[in-house]
């Protein structure tokens, strides 16, 4: 995901990237590149952080209630 992130932001900012020479990053906004995509990656550990935290909230409750 990344690659295809520097790939996007080398054509927005019309930067030719070789492969043979190496690419010049004096020019090169890598923290565009980087952050570019962390709000999926965020997204879904939030929401999996949430969803566990149900699960274990939900398993107390329903101990309590049966005791």
């Amino acid at each position: 995901m990344m690659n295809w992130d520097y790939r996007r932001i080398a054509k927005d900012y019309g930067l030719v990237i070789d492969k043979v020479a190496g690419d010049n990053m004096s020019q090169f906004p890598i923290e565009k590149a980087r952050y570019r995509s962390i709000w999926f990656p965020v997204i879904v550990s939030s929401m999996c952080t949430v969803g566990y935290g149900w699960s274990l909230h939900a398993r107390i409750v329903s101990k309590l209630l049966l005791s």
